[in-house]
């Protein structure tokens, strides 16, 4: 977290906190640059901290769901193309 004051640049930050009560992990984002006086010099550290764990969640979601769709239509082709080598074998 001192890195935006030792390496003079802004930092954009994805962690994770494991609560000590046990509830579900946290995803979390920090976002910090460095605010200069006139004469170029560091006076604050301007930030933002803010939590992702819905947005994350929703995303591993639909990632997943993406794949089993993709599994899906996999396997519709491949049920129509035995059903079409059956029927032609038939006529």
């Amino acid at each position: 977290m001192t890195e935006p004051i030792e390496n003079d640049k802004e930092y954009n930050l994805e962690f994770a906190i494991n609560p000590a009560d046990g509830s579900d992990q946290k995803v979390i984002i920090s976002i910090a640059g460095l605010e200069k006086n006139a004469q170029g010099n560091t006076i604050r550290v301007i930030g933002v901290i803010q939590g992702l764990s819905q947005v994350v969640s929703s995303y591993r979601f639909l990632t997943l769901f993406s794949q089993e769709i993709k599994w899906i239509k996999i396997a519709q082709k491949t049920v129509r193309n035995r059903i079409g080598t059956n029927k032609s074998m038939l006529l």
